[in-house]
């Protein structure tokens, strides 16, 4: 069973979060699920340090994120 602030996030984003992302509770109390209490945490990085593998990893990121609301 997923937990609360996971299902908020969720429901925020529209879609399922990808397992390399996490919720950050940004004042620290786990009990507040307010989706301004929220932030995406991404643990995603480039399996290469090639420019060209850095590239293709920095455009299908920006792909994934670019609708997020900031």
């Amino acid at each position: 069973m997923k937990n609360n602030y996971y299902m908020v996030m969720s429901d925020y984003l529209g879609r399922p979060l990808l397992r390399s992302e996490q919720v950050h509770h940004k004042n620290g109390d786990r009990a507040d699920n307010h989706i301004e209490n929220l932030e995406l945490w991404s643990t995603s990085q480039p399996a290469g340090q090639r420019i060209e593998d850095k590239l293709k990893w920095a455009k299908e990121f920006i792909k994934i994120y670019e609708s997020i609301k900031v």
